[in-house]
């Protein structure tokens, strides 16, 4: 099933897409289960747990980001954007609610192929993804 909706709330869309929160197509969880669909976490405690780290990661995100640009001058120098990468591989990992590697050619609606970005990217088993609202929000790193 494919959605045609989108979350307004970034931290909503991940979610979505990690499979904690149901189709954005669906008004509530509830339509989505008649639907057959998931309808994502329904333990009320996991889903703030989820949603907070999720949220952490896109502030964290944001402040390095800043710290960044104020160091240098506005824009993201190629050094500081492949230490970004490797920040990237080690930091937003799937146990941080972050990328996944997918067999190339594999990746699912709503992650986008960091590969095409840097070769930091590629194994020869697959390429490490993310969904996309984080590469929205890293778009300059890239």
């Amino acid at each position: 099933m494919t959605s045609e909706a989108e979350y307004p709330n970034p931290v909503d869309q991940v979610m979505f897409i990690l499979g904690f929160k149901h189709d954005p197509k669906f008004p509530t969880r509830l339509h989505a289960v008649v639907a057959g669909a998931s309808p994502g976490l329904t333990d009320a405690a996991e889903e703030v747990s989820v949603y907070g780290a999720i949220h952490g990661n896109f502030m964290a995100i944001s402040k390095v980001l800043e710290a960044v640009r104020a160091q240098s001058g506005g824009q993201i120098p190629a050094r500081a954007r492949h230490e970004m990468h490797k920040l990237i591989l080690e930091q937003l990992t799937e146990d941080q609610y972050g990328g996944r590697w997918f067999p190339p050619g594999s990746v699912p609606q709503h992650w986008v192929s960091l590969g095409e970005f840097s070769e930091i990217f590629t194994a020869p088993e697959g390429v490490f993804c993310l969904p996309a609202p984080y590469v929205r929000l890293l778009s300059e790193v890239f």
